[in-house]
């Protein structure tokens, strides 16, 4: 009897161990399902399957015989679906090459000279075509839908989809002015082919077998004449122009265009080409960081369902008799009813669960927000003194530039509060570590120029050499953008080069992508 009846527990633990597994797995492939529902394509686990999204794109010249002659070819890379159509996505230069390209390879190729017109302008008026390569010399036509010289980059549409091909993902922020999708120094790949393709050095058809991936890292993130770059490390020439730059991935979060800023190279953040899609209504993959972050929470709860459970090994032994049959049964409905309820309690408790943290996450942001390290002084809930005030003259110290090699924040002929002669206009509370600088100037520069700012930040290579200026005008307090590279932002909001914006206790001043509080 009493074996009977633990065979019997093991048994009904079995099957609510498999009903709740049920359920929770129902609860996670959801959301996953709906998230792939959003996206337009599958999506690329690495750089190896991104290469299958790689393609050869050229501009052609067709002679009056017919015959087909490349000018320029440059890499590409898909997106799009099979159902709503294919793009390929390439360098603009390709597109449109130069009249001196175009007039050096119509020669190569033996077209007609006007000898009565000795600019060629004849020549100006042949249109160019375009082909992408699908296999060997196995190609289909395309069109070009837009061409950006700004960018560098052309949106062709092909006239067919290549079905061996997989469209690749684009890695976006939701836009231009959201967080990064990406990191310094994280590391990312370039894809290309071996050499570059032109008229009169390469004649070549490169497919998906000939693609090579140039590994990297990011070097700086900035805006180029207006335009939001990824500074990067890995290698580009003619030969991957107009190819993707990708994380670890596979997915998209740049174009390589070409441009060199000293001794890196520089795409063209992804965030500029989604607006250029979404404004030609073109459906595209697109990812963001949110919707990885979930994925990658709903992929650990399966992984920590599918962990087997250790079961206690019972040895049973032989009995002489076993339960009536009636018992089994008032078991078996009594173990049916335990199962409902506690899969009505896991999916209360997992609704509950997930607005929680929500709300806890913000509480704690805004906690955070205004707090201040022991040790970088305290103002309390003090009335904002508008005032300038001057310490009594007891000594001329003046403090120390220190900070040595450490790569912290120097403040420059600065002074504490209790110096002598030296006014008091404020703080700044450096939120990164929290540093606490006292402005004690009226004219308080900030950047990474120790010759010339007061405030000098040497650790963040985001940061101008003169960035920015606190001001004190008439009892007030002002800060001014210098004309820097990445910004100066007052409560999330940028301020406009040269344009005075006036500050007060407790507010947020963001020097490129370094937060500071103000108080005083």
């Amino acid at each position: 009897m009493r074996v009977g009846i633990k065979v019997f527990k093991n048994k009904i633990r079995s099957v609510l161990i498999g009903l709740v597994t049920v359920v929770s797995l129902s609860t996670v492939i959801d959301p996953i399902f709906a998230l792939a529902s959003e996206t337009v394509g599958p999506l690329t686990n690495n750089s190896e399957e991104a290469k299958n999204g790689i393609v050869q794109v050229n501009s052609i010249y067709t002679d009056p015989a017919g015959a087909k002659h490349i000018v320029l070819g440059s890499t590409g890379f898909i997106i799009g679906n099979s159902e709503s159509g294919e793009y390929v996505i390439t360098l603009a230069d390709t597109i449109a090459p130069s009249k001196e390209v175009r007039d050096d390879a119509f020669m190569s190729f033996g077209v007609e000279i006007d000898e009565e017109d000795p600019g060629n302008t004849e020549w100006d008026k042949i249109n160019l075509s375009y082909q992408v390569v699908v296999e060997g010399d196995v190609t289909i036509g395309a069109q070009v839908v837009t061409m950006s010289r700004e960018l560098g980059i052309a949106v062709l549409e092909l006239e067919q989809p290549i079905f061996n091909r997989t469209p690749l993902t684009i890695l976006s922020s939701e836009d231009l002015n959201s967080e990064k999708p990406y990191k310094l120094t994280e590391s990312v790949c370039s894809l290309g082919f071996p050499k570059e393709v032109r008229y009169n050095s390469n004649v070549a058809m490169y497919d998906e077998d000939d693609v090579a991936i140039l590994p990297g890292n990011i070097t700086n993130i900035k805006t180029y004449h207006d335009i939001h770059v990824i500074e990067h490390d890995c290698v580009i020439g003619g030969n991957n122009k107009g190819g993707p730059l990708i994380n670890d991935k596979g997915y998209v979060i740049g174009v390589n265009c070409g441009i060199k800023d000293g001794e890196y190279y520089c795409a063209v953040d992804s965030a500029e080409l989604i607006k250029v899609l979404d404004a030609l209504g073109i459906e595209y993959s697109r990812i963001t960081t949110e919707e990885i972050n979930a994925a990658q929470e709903l992929e650990k709860a399966e992984d920590k369902i599918a962990e087997p459970e250790e079961t206690e090994v019972v040895p049973v032994e032989p009995e002489k008799q076993s339960l009536p049959l009636w018992i089994w049964i008032v078991l078996i409905v009594l173990g049916t009813v335990v199962s409902a309820l506690l899969i009505t309690l896991i999916i209360v408790l997992a609704k509950a669960g997930d607005k929680k943290p929500d709300k806890e996450k913000k509480v704690k942001k805004e906690k955070k927000k205004d707090e201040i390290p022991d040790g970088a002084g305290r103002y309390g809930d003090q009335a904002e003194r508008r005032k300038v005030v001057t310490f009594s003259p007891e000594s001329t110290d003046t403090s120390i530039l220190s900070g040595g090699n450490d790569g912290s924040t120097t403040v420059l002929g600065g002074a504490t509060a209790g110096s002598s002669n030296t006014a008091y206009y404020g703080n700044l509370l450096r939120r990164k570590n929290g540093e606490n600088h006292i402005i004690d100037k009226p004219h308080y520069t900030i950047g990474k120029d120790s010759l010339h700012v007061e405030l000098c930040i040497k650790d963040n290579s985001a940061i101008s050499r003169q960035h920015a200026v606190i001001e004190a005008k008439e009892g007030r307090m002002y800060i001014t953008d210098l004309g820097s590279t990445n910004g100066t932002f007052l409560n999330g909001v940028r301020i406009a080069g040269g344009e005075p914006k006036e500050i007060s206790y407790g507010d947020t001043i963001t020097i490129a992508d370094e937060e500071f509080s103000y108080r005083r």
